[in-house]
């Protein structure tokens, strides 16, 4: 037993506790643990952890910092003002906490196995499954701890082999369990979700049939033939659900700063719309219970704020939060109630660690019941009855047992599924798409002399998601993804061939090139790197730990420009690609691009300046680039690009700075299904690269389980 402040760890049976409160660990929690306790009199690296722990296995830093994460939410601990797990940038993570060993047994009603395993917020319970089941590190452990851990572990490897064998045959039996039913005859176009009342007496979808309506909400009474389009000025109608009475819809309408939460009384035609909130920085998944008074929905009342679950009684009208967090890059992005009530399911996902997590949590005692940490983007989750969940994302639909952890897949392979609803245990519906193909045009710069110079379609449907311009006219450089792989390559604009430069499982972008270097400025698992194209190296500018914004080569390809947080604040630094030396150049700004004789920058509300190196002064364009993430900016000749969009509409901006006081905006706007918001200029800022994709098709589908 070995006492960690107000916590004891008992090794061998793998539960932390603190006043009789217990929690099982996962093995490579513990595992982490463990070593955080052998090593506590000093700081221990992300690479060491790499090296001792995972042993040539290549794991992301993100996996890493998830196991350290739950460390953290298991003892409670703020990592602002630890009292346990202490971390340094480019030092690592050290455990502070008194540590002691005892010889303290636990008694025969607390190792009987009819004795309950209490959650609360604080504590994560997961299931110890042979798919995650590990070791414990066989060096640099206490010699009595080695032997107590892998008795156990030989025998939870014996009891779980034969338990895996049953499993598996269970799963080859279920496997292709799910069929599709049938297509349901609905309206062409561009599909959203998709709802049914409870009664069956109505079906809704939310979506675009042509580009000159824009987004509705279409409802019909299944005696008639036809959707009927809700009269009511909507922007993206995101979600919809229906109240338990059958009386009310309830939709989402998602708009920048303006979000709003609305309601359709289900009385004869014309439905009559009705706002019920509105004012949020933004309104996504909604979802009912079975007291018709609560309506769901996942909100995020201001821009730096977490987005967590909230209700709203249409009755009172008076909002209550659901779910808390302490972090404002957590979003609770997808949630469903149980049909009796009790349970709540949600999705929520990290913006600093770019990974989702799956919880289930007992609405009366908040204790959470059933946790997971999918590596896959998820979609969408939705109670199938009391015990069974479903759970949608990138690559497969599961069905989840809460109350033992089996999964069962019921699709796994690509299936371009999006939104779920729920008829009944066995029934499904939901929204399928049918992705048309991307055309990649490059355009003449300025936007005054908009013309088309070089097109281009994915001829070898080898997955191009980008194309960026290179030091070769005959040749571009593109981003692809298949089979689970994001590859950085050349095309060959003369011959169509593509060579392949790097591939990689992990999350890829391509931040800028330089001329001058001849490297491509890319960051890879959340990290700045330096690649050198002929060579092949990799140069790390930046570690695992630091929080990282924005980068860029300099004007004379020398260094790179990179923002990272520290102590709450961004600071801007340059990198020297000679001698590796880093230094701190700027204070408060988190976005930046070299610019004459010094830069221009935009603060952490995203607002443009120019920055004088001479006089060390501010100069306000009184303009702002995009938060979103999977927006574009840059500075060619005097000229500042960027993208923009509402998911309804992208937009490119160019701000014309030549005369720095007076800036001349001008602004090109496209439908966000057709151009998505990413773009390359060129160095000599002469064109500009960008794609579009063919008319956008979804249907609703029928889904039927076994």
């Amino acid at each position: 037993m070995i006492s960690l402040g107000c916590y004891k760890l008992d090794v061998d049976e793998m539960l932390l506790s603190r006043d009789g409160e217990k929690v099982i660990l996962e093995p490579k929690v513990l595992e982490v643990l463990l070593y955080f306790v052998e090593h506590n009199e000093r700081y221990i690296t992300m690479a060491e952890l790499h090296e001792n722990l995972w042993q040539g296995r290549i794991v992301s830093d993100a996996a890493v910092r998830r196991i350290i994460s739950k460390l953290r939410i298991l003892f409670n601990d703020d990592h602002k003002d630890p009292n346990y797990i202490k971390s340094l940038s480019k030092k690592g993570y050290k455990l502070i906490c008194n540590i002691e060993y005892i010889d303290e047994q636990l008694t025969e009603s607390e190792l009987s196995p009819e004795s309950s395993v209490k959650t609360h917020e604080s504590l994560l319970i997961t299931s110890v499954t042979a798919k995650n089941t590990a070791l414990i590190s066989k060096n640099k452990t206490h010699k009595k701890t080695i032997v107590l851990t892998t008795f156990f572990f030989a025998s939870v490897l014996l009891v779980l082999g034969v338990f895996y064998q049953e499993f598996t045959k269970d799963k080859k039996s279920e496997a292709n369990s799910l069929v599709v039913s049938e297509v349901i005859k609905s309206l062409p176009g561009d599909k959203i979700t998709v709802a049914q009342s409870l009664d069956n007496q109505f079906l809704a979808f939310s979506g675009k049939v042509s580009e000159e309506q824009g987004y509705q909400v279409f409802i019909k009474k299944n005696n008639t033939h036809d959707f009927m389009a809700v009269k009511a000025n909507t922007f993206l109608p995101l979600a919809l659900a229906f109240s338990a009475n059958n009386k009310n819809l309830f939709y989402s309408d998602l708009r920048e700063a303006n979000s709003s939460l609305n309601i359709i009384l289900l009385t004869e035609p014309p439905y009559i719309k009705e706002t019920l909130l509105e004012g949020y920085f933004s309104i996504g998944n909604i979802f009912t219970s079975p007291d018709a008074e609560l309506i769901y929905f996942s909100g995020q009342k201001h821009q730096n704020e977490p987005r967590l679950i909230y209700n709203y009684n249409i009755n009172t009208k008076k909002t209550e939060q659901v779910t808390h967090s302490t972090q404002n890059y957590y979003f609770d992005i997808r949630g469903s109630i149980s049909p009796n009530g009790e349970l709540l399911a949600i999705v929520r996902y990290s913006a600093y660690e770019k990974v989702y997590e799956v919880r289930v949590i007992n609405l009366t005692s908040k204790s959470i019941i059933y946790h997971r940490d999918p590596q896959n983007v998820i979609y969408d989750l939705k109670w199938l009855d009391n015990q069974y969940l479903s759970l949608l994302d990138e690559k497969q639909l599961v069905r989840i047992n809460i109350n033992n952890g089996k999964e069962q897949e019921l699709i796994n392979k690509p299936h371009k599924l999006g939104d779920l609803h729920v008829l009944n245990s066995l029934h499904l519906l939901a929204i399928q798409d049918h992705s048309p193909k991307k055309t990649f045009f490059e355009q003449t710069l300025p936007f005054n002399n908009w013309n088309n110079k070089f097109t281009y379609y994915d001829k070898n449907e080898a997955g191009i998601y980008s194309i960026h311009h290179s030091l070769d006219d005959n040749s571009r450089l593109i981003m692809s993804y298949k089979d689970n792989i994001i590859s950085l390559g050349k095309l060959n604009t003369q011959t169509a061939e593509i060579t392949s430069y790097l591939k990689t499982e992990y999350e890829l972008d391509h931040l800028d090139y330089s001329a001058i270097a001849a490297m491509e400025l890319i960051k890879i698992n959340h990290r700045i790197v330096l690649f050198n194209i002929k060579t092949k190296n990799l140069t790390y500018i930046t570690s695992a730990d630091e929080f990282i914004g924005d980068a860029s080569f300099s004007s004379d390809g020398k260094s790179v420009l990179f923002s990272v947080k520290s102590h709450e604040q961004w600071e801007i630094k340059r990198y020297n690609i000679l001698d590796n030396n880093i230094t701190r150049i700027l204070k408060g700004f988190r976005y930046v691009r070299p610019y004459k004789k010094g830069y221009i920058v935009a603060d952490a509300q995203e607002n443009l300046s120019f920055y004088n190196n001479n006089t060390q002064e501010q100069l306000k364009l009184n303009h702002r680039i995009s938060y979103e993430p999977n927006t574009y900016w840059t500075v060619r000749g005097d000229f500042i690009y960027w993208s923009s969009h509402d998911l309804v509409t992208t937009t490119f901006s160019e701000l014309n700075i030549s005369n720095i006081n007076h800036p001349v905006l001008t602004e090109k706007t496209f439908s966000y299904n057709k151009v998505r918001p990413y773009f390359s200029v060129k160095l000599d800022g002469s064109s500009l690269t960008y794609s579009q994709r063919g008319q956008e098709n979804s249907t609703i589908v029928s889904l039927t389980l076994k």
